[in-house]
């Protein structure tokens, strides 16, 4: 089953009725906006930025502090715990996408993924089996901060070019034969909602020893 703003109003009203505070659906809906970086429910709506489903969030930034001052704004009284229902309510419905406590941490760990991508790609272990050296020294691979407000509208995937390198630790005891991986990659992300990402990806357009020593 699909879900959306609708189905997770519902999982976060049963969630609040268990633990004794009663919640309307449509207070329900206004608080989930909220936690989706909206004012109401009618900008979440009318957004464009917005895929008529959640299904495809890979990563997702859950702001469950806005949640809680949207349902003090509400005059519901909130109580202390509703953020945290609303945290696991997205974790409840949306058991594969990685949550994230702001939208720093989404971002690292979309480098996270570049790096591993990049350094676990059978181009680069090939061009760094060339070396004489052990252990991972350096990933440099920059990407500029990912701002999610930049990217472009569900279906339209944004590509990001990196260049950077993988390098080794040197042997001493063996003769140079480099150290560095000069690497070209392509970054492809997409949102699918105002502050979360589908799955993004990655592709290694060039891996090539450093041969200028």
């Amino acid at each position: 089953m699909s879900v959306d703003i609708s189905r997770l109003a519902y999982g976060l009203r049963a969630r609040c009725a268990a633990r004794g505070f009663s919640l309307r659906l449509g207070y329900a809906q206004q608080i989930l906006a909220a936690s989706l970086g909206y004012g109401s429910l009618a900008a979440y709506q009318s957004s464009p930025e917005e895929s008529p489903t959640l299904d495809a969030a890979a990563h997702l930034f859950v702001d469950s502090e806005a949640a809680f001052d949207r349902a003090k704004q509400l005059s519901l009284n909130p109580p202390p715990f509703l953020p945290g229902e609303v945290i696991e309510t997205f974790r409840e419905l949306l058991p594969r996408a990685v949550l994230h406590a702001s939208p720093g941490d989404l971002d690292g760990a979309v480098r996270s993924f570049v790096d591993n991508y990049v350094v676990n790609h059978e181009e680069t272990a090939g061009q760094l089996a060339l070396i004489n050296g052990y252990g991972l020294d350096e990933v440099y691979l920059p990407i500029d901060d990912i701002d999610l407000s930049s990217l472009p509208p569900p279906g339209q995937v944004e590509a990001i070019a990196i260049e950077g390198h993988v390098s080794l630790e040197l042997d001493d005891e063996r003769p140079y034969s480099g150290h560095k991986v000069e690497i070209e990659a392509t970054l492809t992300i997409e949102r699918v909602t105002r502050q979360g990402i589908s799955a993004p990806g990655c592709h290694i357009d060039s891996a090539k020893l450093d041969w200028n020593w």
